[in-house]
Order: C-alpha cells, then sequence, then structure tokens
C-alpha cells in the first residue's frame, strides 16, 4: 500500500481546534494510509509531543513518547491485527535480541518521527515500504489509550495502559505486575517514574503500614530487586521547601495530580505517609492521603489503626 506523508501549514485542520495547543504552532507532520479514512497529525512543541486523531488527542514529553512508543511497538507485533506477518516480523526483529544490521530496517523510525514533528525534511523510512503503516498503527495506538477509571482498572490486565490530563500534559500509567489470582497490582506512573501498589486494606497503625511498604515485591520471581519501596510522602504543597521538606511535591500531591484515584479505587479509607507535619503537636504523628477527596488534612498518631497502606517505589 502506497502511504501519503504530508508536512507544513494545515490551515483546514487548525480551524476547528483553535482553543487548543495546536493553534499556536503550525508546523504539523500528518500521516494517512491510503486504506484508511483517519488521518494521523503529530507535532513537537517546545518538549512536548502532541498527536491527534479525530477528536482525540494526546500531550507528553519526548521522554514519555519514546518509552510509550517501545511499549506500543512491542504489543503490536505480539497482538495487533492491523499489520502482517511480515509487518509483526519486523518488529520482532527490532525489539529482539539480534543484530545492529537486522535492527537498521526500524530502529530509526521513533526519532525520525520526532524529527517530522519538528517540520523537518522528509527523509525516513528508506529502509522499509512497511514502517510507514508501522508508524500510523503506533500512533493510532498511543492516542487511543483509554482514559483512567478505576471501574476499568480494576480488573485490567498485565500490561494496560490509561491516561488522565493534567495541565502539563497527559499522565500514562502502565499496569506492570498483576501476581497470581490478582493478589498484588503495580502500576507505574509513567509521567513521574514512581511505582505505585494497589491498596493493602486496614492495617494497625504506621507501623505496620511501614512493614508491608517495605517490599511489596519481594516474593515475585523476576521482578527487579533494586527498587526502593516505601510509603509515599506526604506534607502538603504549601510545605514545600519548609519545615526541611524538600522544595518540590510530595509524592501523594505528585500522584493526585497525575489521577491516582482514577487508576487505584481509594475510596472510603485514608492513607499513611512517612511525612510528618510540624504543625502538630502530637508525638509520632504522620501526615495522612483522603482516598475520597485526594487531601492531605491533618495529622494522625502512630499507633491509629483504620488506616491503609498504597506503596510506592522508585
Amino acid at each position: 500500500m502506497k502511504t501519503k506523508w504530508f508536512v507544513g501549514m494545515s490551515v483546514g485542520f487548525l480551524m476547528g481546534i483553535s482553543n487548543s495547543l495546536w493553534a499556536q504552532n503550525p508546523i504539523i507532520a500528518t500521516i494517512r494510509l491510503v486504506d484508511h479514512e483517519e488521518v494521523i497529525s503529530y507535532k513537537k512543541m517546545g518538549e512536548d509531543i502532541f498527536i491527534r486523531e479525530g477528536t482525540s488527542e494526546v500531550q507528553m514529553s519526548v521522554a514519555n513518547f519514546k518509552t510509550l512508543a517501545n511499549l506500543k511497538l512491542k504489543t503490536l507485533a505480539q497482538n495487533s491485527t492491523a499489520l502482517s506477518a511480515e509487518q509483526k516480523m519486523l518488529l520482532e526483529r527490532y525489539l529482539g535480541d539480534v543484530s545492529s544490521s537486522q535492527k537498521e530496517e526500524i530502529a530509526s523510525l521513533i526519532d525520525e518521527l520526532i524529527l517530522d514533528m519538528e517540520g523537518g525534511e522528509i527523509k525516513r523510512f528508506r529502509y522499509s515500504k512497511d514502517r510507514e503503516r508501522i508508524a500510523f498503527h503506533l500512533l493510532k495506538a498511543i492516542v487511543l489509550i483509554d482514559s483512567c477509571s478505576s471501574e476499568k482498572t480494576f480488573q485490567a490486565p498485565q500490561g494496560y495502559m490509561c491516561k488522565h490530563k493534567t495541565p502539563t500534559g497527559d499522565a500514562f500509567w502502565s499496569l506492570e505486575v498483576v501476581t497470581p489470582l490478582g493478589g498484588t497490582r503495580i502500576w507505574k506512573d509513567m509521567k513521574s517514574e514512581l511505582l505505585v501498589s494497589d491498596v493493602y486494606g486496614r492495617v494497625p497503625g504506621y507501623d505496620a503500614a511501614k512493614r508491608i511498604c517495605t517490599n511489596p515485591l519481594s516474593f515475585v520471581e523476576g521482578y527487579p530487586t533494586n527498587i526502593n519501596w516505601g510509603l509515599p510522602s506526604g506534607y502538603h504543597k504549601g510545605l514545600n521547601g519548609k519545615y526541611e521538606f524538600p522544595n518540590q511535591d510530595s509524592d501523594f500531591e505528585t500522584l493526585e495530580a497525575h489521577g491516582v484515584r482514577k487508576v487505584i479505587n481509594t475510596r472510603g479509607s485514608w492513607y499513611w505517609s512517612s511525612s510528618q507535619d510540624p504543625r502538630w503537636f502530637v508525638f509520632n504523628s504522620a501526615c495522612i492521603f483522603s482516598g475520597n477527596d485526594g487531601g492531605l488534612v491533618y495529622s494522625a498518631a502512630h499507633h491509629v489503626s483504620g488506616g491503609s497502606a498504597l506503596c510506592i517505589g522508585r
């Protein structure tokens, strides 16, 4: 199949989306396969990448795009019905443990897509006529990733991905681990690169929560052991840089901004953090996170039971 590429001004495309960030930069690369009605448009602006198909649009950093692209290339190689057996074999060669000469066929695909997004000269896809189709379905797979919903994620299989819109671009989540019988589920917030465990029921106090989070995946064969697990930090944004807290958002503030409550069902409980709020004069107390509204509201004494644990790894 022949593939048509267009780079440059796309006035008609921009007219209907004047309220979008797309309208701030006219350089757009577009790919359309002759046997598909859909048009995939994409571009790079600053350090962010934008992809659009119909009414669906995503925004992410270049680093996140590269990570997502490699994950989706693997999915296409294994499961896609849109690619031929030969095209899947091409992807398998790229993703597999093969020599660099065999990888040359598609190894530069992602970098070439990024160059296109900046309005660069079209020199791509010189190695294989199949790469255009792979590029089209790769971008389509990224832009059509589900919006996060705890009703969907509860039964999602390992490898499932979803996205949550934030003011600074989409936060993508990937289900990294589902242990046998669904006992433990580990998600990765790809925007912050934090690993986040599923909820661990009611725990009898801070020390129990801390023990649970020492290493929630120690029993999972083959999972990396060089990850530092623990309770999330949980100081309020207003305390950034104060009382010896780091001058950055705490883990719970970050996860809330990235839609953790849309990914993991936290309703009906509160969660221990590793942070102690110095404004509360309670000996041995820690800030806690509300699973209902995402707030960091007050401190609870370490011996108080009834809270839950949510563990993070980095």
